[in-house]
């Protein structure tokens, strides 16, 4: 059938002298599936007019819509909604439309017509794991919004902040924690603070809207300790730098984390030669808090 060069007077000819309006490619693509893939709206309307199967799949379970959603082509998805397409259809992992989407404005189209908006891939994965990794902040947005579950795990136990974290998108970590993402949650790898561990702008962030820097993962890791063992330098100044501040206020500091901070100290020969001084630094600005704290109370 000639969908590859749209020629709607072709493909109704050929409909009319019986061509098999569902057959399948070596990928298992119908038709429709091309139609889409070449974003012809009007030879997709054809199609479905003619009783082509809407939601057939191709080899990888991908229905029309699925790759419409894919190509990014707002108007076939809208055609392929208003024809009754099966909007929460799973592709051979588990994926719905909706964890294809590639832009805020499909996600509200497809949750405006009832998509499933926590649905889960075989891997445990939403919509919002999907967009959280990929970088895909309008998406993210987008599902926030409607109500995605910012909390919801996969089957690692793994929640969408811990992907953003680990992937370095900063602008997704702060519209996660916004939404209300737990910046403490955990698994057996630990906390997003030991994921963000590549990525220095992401750790000081989830420091300040307050990730424990004393949890620990199954091995026993603190961040601190994960990051070493990671090689990144930055990240391990930064928690060493924070580690000396609860210190200096007499905070609660894990034993394993004030171990880890001497032992590096002793290994970083630009951070062991003004550790005392910075320390000296933290204690006059803990004092300095305390004292415009006192002063705010009227004490």
């Amino acid at each position: 059938m000639s969908i590859q060069i749209g020629r709607t007077d072709v493909v109704n000819t050929l409909i009319d002298k019986k061509a098999e309006i569902n057959a399948k490619d070596r990928q298992g693509r119908t038709p429709l599936h091309l139609s889409v893939q070449i974003g012809r709206t009007d030879v997709v309307n054809t199609l479905i007019d003619k009783k082509a199967e809407i939601n057939a799949k191709d080899n990888q379970g991908r229905t029309p819509l699925h790759l419409s959603i894919q190509i990014g082509r707002t108007d076939v998805v809208n055609t392929l909604i208003d024809k009754k397409a099966e909007i929460n259809a799973k592709d051979n992992q588990g994926r719905t439309p909706l964890h294809y989407a590639a832009s805020g404005k499909v996600v509200n189209t497809l949750i405006d017509k009832k998509a499933e908006i926590n649905a889960k891939d075989r891997q445990g994965r939403t919509p919002l794991h999907w967009a959280a990794s990929k970088g895909g902040i309008e998406v993210v947005n987008a599902l926030i919004e409607k109500g995605a579950d910012v909390n919801a795990v996969n089957k690692y136990g793994d929640a969408p902040l811990r992907f953003a974290a680990r992937d370095g998108h900063i602008d997704i970590v702060k519209a996660l924690i916004q939404g209300g993402a737990n910046v403490n949650a955990r698994n057996s790898d630990g906390t997003p603070l030991h994921t963000a561990y590549g990525h220095e702008e992401i750790v000081k962030l989830l420091i300040e809207k307050g990730a424990d820097v004393n949890a620990v993962n199954s091995n026993g890791d603190t961040p601190l300790r994960f990051a070493d063992r990671n090689g990144h330098i930055d990240t391990v100044k930064a928690l060493i730098n924070y580690v000396t501040k609860l210190e200096a206020a007499d905070l609660y500091v894990s034993q394993k984390n004030l171990e880890e901070k001497n032992r590096l100290i002793g290994d970083l020969h630009d951070l062991h030669s003004s550790y005392p001084q910075h320390l000296q630094n933290c204690k006059k600005e803990v004092k300095k808090i305390e004292k415009e704290s006192q002063r705010l109370s009227g004490n």
